[in-house]
């Protein structure tokens, strides 16, 4: 209808030999003015073995609306993880704090806060066990 707004905003992490497929689709009706609608899907690719694949979709059916769309996918960044590393921290736990960041601005985003904190500790738990498994890299 109108003043309709929507922003899906998804992330996601791939390790080992898993794989993610994300297809997206916002759809704005004729009859959907001055509508804002975003989609936006980011993945972080763990290891070598893992993908992602990410494709957006906008179907736009009238004129009088905001709306856009993107995503990536993307490895940890050497260039934070050299960084960290010449601050004193050990490579794995260099890679957490940027896993950890990576998910942080989602997890911000979460509309009650109490499972902020709980989801972070399911984040960190489960890279931590990949690294200690050897599933990452």
């Amino acid at each position: 209808g109108k003043n309709t707004s929507s922003d899906v905003f998804l992330k996601g992490a791939v390790e080992d030999e898993a794989s993610s497929v994300f297809t997206g689709l916002l759809r704005i009706e004729e009859d959907a003015t001055r509508t804002s609608a975003f989609e936006t899907n980011r993945n972080l690719v763990l290891s070598e073995s893992a993908s992602a694949q990410s494709v957006p979709n906008l179907e736009i059916l009238c004129n009088d609306v905001i709306c856009g769309h993107g995503s990536t996918v993307g490895q940890l960044e050497e260039e934070h993880l050299y960084y960290l590393m010449s601050r004193g921290l050990p490579k794995d736990r260099a890679e957490r704090v940027l896993v950890r960041g990576f998910f942080e601005e989602i997890i911000n985003r979460l509309p009650v806060a109490e499972v902020a904190d709980p989801v972070r500790a399911v984040v960190h738990d489960k890279f931590a066990t990949a690294q200690a498994e050897g599933r990452i890299g």
